[in-house]
This record gives C-alpha cells, structure tokens and sequence, in this order.
C-alpha cells in the first residue's frame, strides 16, 4: 500500500513576509523603534510622571503672583489699612475703608483737627475726597487772597493761563505767577532778553550781550 505524504505545516506568516521582502531585493528586516504595545496597563505613577514632564494634561502650574497675595498687575491685593490704627502720620492717619488706603482725610473736619501739622491745617482747610489729601481749594470760589484754584495742586494761584493776566503779562507754567515774560518774544527791542527768574525783560544775562568794554550787572549793561 503505497506510502501517503502528509502536508507539510504552513510556515508562519513571518516567516513568509521576511522571504517576500529577501526575494525582492529589499534587505534585511529593519526593526522599529519604541516599545512594543503589550496591551497591559501602565505602571502605577507612569502618567503622573509623563504629565510632569510636559505631556498633555496633569496639574496647571501655579501662580506666583497669586502665590504671594498680588493681583495680576502686581498690586497688594490685600488691603494697606482696616482701621486708623493701622495708619501712621507718614502715610496719613485715617484709612479709608473703602479703598484700604491711609489717607490725610475724608472730610473736612479732619483736615481741621487731623492734620499732619498745624501749618497745613491753616493753609489746606478743605479736603479731597478723590485723593484724600487736605487743600487749599477744590474751586475758585474757595480762593481770596489769589483768585484762581488749581485742581491739580488744590492750591490757590495767580493764573492758569495769559489771559488770566492783566496788563499783557504772561502766566508762568511753574510759578503759577503773571509774569512781564516768560521767554525773550515777549520782550521789547531796548530790553530784548527776558530773565525768567525774574519774568522781567532786561538788557543782558551775560557780558557777551553787552557792547565792547561793558559788563552785564543784574540785567543791565554798565561801565566796571
């Protein structure tokens, strides 16, 4: 009885993409790179370790602003006072509770009896509440002796602007003073330069201004 041959075993399907790519040429197998997938589940602490090292996911960073009790333009978010007691005569010695901020005032009875010394009690009587400052004036009408009030300072000046100067003067915009001039336009051609000290037109600030053989002595050109 004639001997049947039993079918060899089919090679495994590795075996037979790795004689493929030899028959064509293409060389040795190349091995990927990384781990192989395995299906198990991650060690206990891998993705908290991944998320810290920049992965997606895992904590936001904190703030150190926020840490430090700033707000986000880096202004105390606390506030400065909650009560007088928290105040000193440097900063002021009443805090205002709305703001946290220790303040000259917050009405004029304080600028009277809680001023930081007896001279500005007398000369700032009135206070400004939007700065909490004790002044002079908060209108023109506050004003006697100088007839106009300057909001910015909450002192009573001569002039705001030229046309609040008689005469032709000129307001000057430090002094807050009419002035004859403020610069050597505003000067006649007998005193051409303006000495802004004094906001007066004289003959000269220097000798150079003077003619051959004459000096300048306070604005006038004389012998020695």
């Amino acid at each position: 009885m004639p001997t049947r041959c039993r079918p060899a075993a089919a090679p495994p399907l590795v075996m037979l993409v790795a004689l493929s790519m030899l028959a064509c040429g293409e060389g040795p197998l190349i091995r990927l790179e990384g781990p192989a997938t395995t299906g198990l589940p991650a060690p206990i602490g891998a993705e908290d370790a991944n998320a810290g090292s920049g992965g997606g996911g895992g904590a936001q960073a904190s703030d150190p602003a926020q840490d430090a009790g700033l707000a986000p333009d880096g202004a105390v978010a606390a506030a400065l006072c909650t009560g007088d007691a928290d105040c000193s005569d440097g900063l002021g010695p009443i805090c205002d509770l709305a703001t946290g901020r220790c303040v000259q005032c917050l009405s004029d009875t304080h600028c009277a009896l809680g001023c930081i010394s007896g001279e500005q009690c007398g000369e700032s009587p009135l206070c400004d509440p939007t700065r909490g400052v004790c002044v002079q004036c908060l209108v023109h009408a506050d004003c006697s002796d100088e007839p106009f009030c300057d909001g910015a300072s909450g002192e009573c000046i001569e002039c705001l602007v030229n046309s609040d100067c008689g005469d032709g003067g000129y307001c000057d915009a430090q002094k807050r003073e009419c002035m004859e001039c403020t610069s050597d336009l505003h000067c006649p051609t007998e005193s051409p330069y303006c000495d802004v000290e004094e906001g007066e037109c004289v003959q000269c600030r220097t000798d150079l201004q003077c003619s051959f053989g004459l000096r300048c002595d306070s604005g006038s050109c004389a012998l020695p």
